[in-house]
């Protein structure tokens, strides 16, 4: 299912118009009730540089699954974070790799 949330009223327009199947509303972020759900994964563009540090830090917190729950869900999936870190303009990335389970197989990689 596709949920988009936009606070412009002509882009979620657009996106009623153009994305028939998607559930759309016009709310901010910063306050939207998400539709009522959990989802698994959320895809944010153009949105977190535009808004006040507190309020990036609230969206984040509203749609994050956290840290911990990040490690297990990546552990679930024969993954683990192998490095986080943030460029000059203070944008944050996890890297997340395949998980080796033998000191075998880690020799076969070198």
């Amino acid at each position: 299912m596709l949920c988009l949330i936009d606070a412009s009223r002509s882009l979620a327009r657009a996106y009623q118009e153009r994305l028939l199947a998607a559930h759309v509303a016009c709310e901010s972020a910063e306050t939207s009730e998400l539709f009522g759900r959990q989802f698994d994964g959320v895809l944010s563009w153009g949105l977190m540089f535009l808004l006040r540090a507190s309020a990036q830090e609230a969206v984040i917190r509203r749609v994050s699954l956290g840290l911990a729950v990040y490690r297990t869900v990546l552990a679930d999936a024969g993954l683990v974070l192998a490095h986080q870190h943030e460029d000059d303009g203070e944008n944050h990335y996890y890297d997340a790799i395949k998980a080796i389970s033998s000191p075998a197989s880690q020799q076969a990689l070198v």
